[in-house]
């Protein structure tokens, strides 16, 4: 049963990264609503879905073609 939570604490945390890649207006940059969303953005820049300068990058697109309800 802790194998079933883990993966859906896995699917939780991709949704909620989709959702923070989401954050992102024409200048391409990703917003944070709000402070809790910090550890989030940390998790996509260290998959490579955001830029330390907080752009989304190719692979961060990518994702959300894919995945994302854009």
């Amino acid at each position: 049963m802790a194998i079933q939570e883990q993966q859906r604490q896995a699917e939780d945390v991709d949704q909620a990264i989709l959702m923070l890649l989401g954050h992102r207006y024409g200048d391409g940059l990703v917003y944070l609503q709000s402070d809790a969303e910090e550890q989030l953005f940390d998790q996509a820049v260290q998959l490579g879905l955001v830029s330390s300068e907080g752009y989304v990058t190719p692979r961060g697109l990518s994702v959300l073609a894919r995945y994302g309800d854009d």
